[in-house]
């Protein structure tokens, strides 16, 4: 088969030669060509999104992630003002438990008169319920 020489490689170590066919090579018109940086076209860029709505997006992202740290503060602050009023809750029974004791001690309110009268309370809102569901 029959070769042209049209050019020889720039480098001197190099013996490939770049040739046109001729005639008599079969006709390879119809292939495809080769990509070269003239006929290379860049894939298509239609499955990316403007950048204005990547940018849009972000936004967003930061303002959730802004209102996730404003909540998380609240929990925190509230958390303490459980714990505070804990504290304060704790603090009275210990006053009214001291005042009790205070009392026991000048003898004021012994403990078995304060059960009795905590046990007639107790019988007392049952008896007035029955009196309620009676009358109808």
């Amino acid at each position: 088969m029959y070769m042209e020489v049209m050019s020889k490689c720039g480098d001197f170590e190099c013996h490939i030669f770049f040739t046109r066919r001729t005639p008599h090579t079969p006709d390879t018109s119809h292939r495809r060509p080769l990509h070269t940086a003239d006929h290379f076209t860049p894939p298509p860029t239609s499955h990316r999104r403007p950048l204005e709505e990547e940018e849009e997006e972000e936004e967003e992202e930061e303002e959730e992630e802004e209102e996730e740290e404003e909540e998380e503060e609240e929990e925190e602050e509230e958390e303490e003002e459980e714990e505070e009023e804990e504290e304060e809750e704790e603090e009275e029974e210990e006053e009214e438990e001291e005042e009790e004791e205070e009392e026991e001690e000048e003898g004021a309110v012994l403990p078995r008169q304060r059960s009795t009268a905590r046990s007639k309370y107790v019988f007392h809102v049952p008896s007035m319920l029955m009196r309620v569901c009676t009358n109808f």
